[in-house]
């Protein structure tokens, strides 16, 4: 079964679609942070044979690229950092400390957070699934090599100061998930994730108040392709993928499913 990997990042590469299959292994196109583009096997993506062009083996601190803004595990950074040997770059953490990081460990990726992935986390929600809502919430409206950033934070959309700031100012205002099957939703779609305009609904419900929800003709009847998805059992990112940019009709694309040993 050939499984989805468009929009996913493993090291310093951006999956952006399937190419082919290759003596049994799927290729991907994927784009390397220093803007390289390269087929790689989603077999190397996933084990990590594979993290980036290789351009971080040949960088070379003297007429370099800017890196603000681009992403590196935890770290963000922020503006270039002044030392007069190696080059070395202002970051933030996730975590909210800033400190100067040296190139070369960012690009190979030795060096992914302030290590305060190691240190016990106070509030004791690291790791669990609301943590990653409030880690991905904030992603999508900052980052711009987040693959959800487009719908999001170039839309204008953002983070309130006070969640922004705190996973446990968020967890106090929106307290914990009904069930792993409910979603944050704002409810003005073009307004920003803050108190008054969010709350927890079902994944069907947020399916269908999605901008790129959208009505398609099935077997004779018109009705909206959340409903179709659900109905079976497929997410509506993955179908509207397939039909929009891969130009499958919506029989396959429900329905077909690749077969590949390489995946």
């Amino acid at each position: 079964m050939l499984t989805e990997m468009a929009g996913q990042r493993y090291g310093m590469w951006t999956v952006k679609h399937y190419v082919e299959t290759r003596k049994k292994k799927a290729l991907w196109e994927c784009v390397c942070d220093c803007g390289t583009t390269r087929n790689v096997a989603g077999s190397s993506l996933r084990s990590g044979v594979s993290r980036s062009c290789g351009c971080g083996e040949k960088f070379h601190p003297q007429g370099s690229r800017d890196l603000t803004g681009k992403i590196f595990g935890k770290w963000t950074v922020v503006s270039r950092a002044h030392y007069k040997t190696y080059q070395f770059w202002n970051c933030r953490c996730e975590c909210g400390s800033t400190r100067a990081v040296q190139v070369r460990s960012l690009l190979r990726g030795q060096s992914t957070s302030c290590g305060c992935q190691r240190a016990k986390v106070q509030h004791g929600w690291s790791g669990t699934k609301l943590y990653s809502v409030w880690q991905a919430m904030r992603a999508r409206c900052s980052s711009p090599n987040s693959s959800s950033y487009r719908n999001y934070g170039a839309r204008g959309i953002s983070v309130c100061e006070r969640w922004d700031a705190s996973f446990e100012n968020f967890l106090a205002d929106m307290g914990d998930r009904p069930s792993d099957d409910f979603e944050i939703d704002r409810i003005d779609n073009d307004g920003n994730y803050e108190p008054l305009n969010c709350r927890w609904v079902s994944r069907s419900d947020n399916n269908r108040n999605k901008r790129n929800n959208r009505t398609v003709k099935y077997r004779g009847r018109t009705e909206l392709l959340s409903d179709v998805c659900e109905r079976y059992e497929h997410s509506v990112s993955t179908v509207s993928y397939r039909t929009e940019t891969l130009g499958w009709p919506l029989e396959i694309a429900l329905f077909l499913r690749p077969i590949s040993s390489g995946l």
